[in-house]
């Protein structure tokens, strides 16, 4: 916030920022579902004439409406009523940990090449080793290595993982973790968005069912480290 932004990160091991910062997010969550929860549930009327009084230095009453408990707006309700209108992104991690450190990176660099070619190339050259019904509705969009640049100071953080772009908003990143204590840890993330409001509140796992198959296959993660089973999935 000193630099005038605010600092959103998806640093995953309980961070809160991409760099140190006071103001931890968490309370900001907190504190922006509360007021979310006090506006669907009628405890704070008119925002901008209460703003407007309070601003005269005029007393404004925040007392709640009275109402039954049924009729109580939950955080669970919101989410649910936002999926339905606008669609759900579906996420899930795969951890392959304690995997030959050789191996991992002879996979992430295959990935790499891979992503100089274009779209039709890649389908053409992944082919042999992924189901054909998969390939058909995993229609890749593009391919990147990502990497990340600081607004504030400008610092590149590059070779962060390979990204795959499916049509449809999909997506599937490789990476390799430096949080490992001993080997490699591959962690697969994968990224699925759902538009139809009647799937949208199905099992995370029974969606990510199909991508999930796919990201394994497209890597031949089984040829690198001999086995398709995460350790870990989160």
């Amino acid at each position: 916030m000193d630099a005038s932004r605010i600092s959103i990160c998806g640093e995953e091991s309980f961070g809160t920022g991409s760099v140190h910062v006071r103001e931890k997010d968490g309370l900001w969550a907190v504190l922006a579902w509360l007021s979310i929860l006090a506006y669907r549930n009628g405890c704070m009327g008119d925002v901008e004439k209460e703003r407007e009084l309070l601003q005269e230095g005029k007393s404004v009453d925040v007392s709640p409406p009275a109402t039954k408990e049924t009729d109580f707006v939950s955080v669970q309700q919101i989410v649910e009523e936002f999926w339905k209108e606008y669609g759900r992104n579906f996420y899930c991690r795969y951890d392959f940990e304690n995997k030959d450190s050789a191996s991992a990176h002879e996979m992430l660099q295959a990935l790499e090449e891979l992503s100089k070619s274009s779209p039709a190339e890649i389908t053409g050259k992944v082919a042999s080793h992924v189901d054909e019904n998969l390939l058909k509705e995993m229609e890749i969009d593009s391919m990147d290595w990502f990497k990340y640049t600081d607004p504030v100071d400008k610092q590149v953080s590059d070779h962060q993982g390979v990204r795959l772009f499916l049509k449809g908003g999909s997506r599937i990143i490789w990476r390799l973790s430096g949080t490992g204590s001993t080997g490699a840890t591959i962690r697969v993330y994968m990224e699925r968005y759902e538009p139809d409001a009647s799937k949208v509140l199905q099992d995370e796992r029974t969606a990510l069912k199909d991508i999930a198959a796919f990201a394994l296959q497209f890597c031949d993660m089984k040829k690198y480290i001999g086995t398709e089973t995460p350790t870990v999935i989160t």
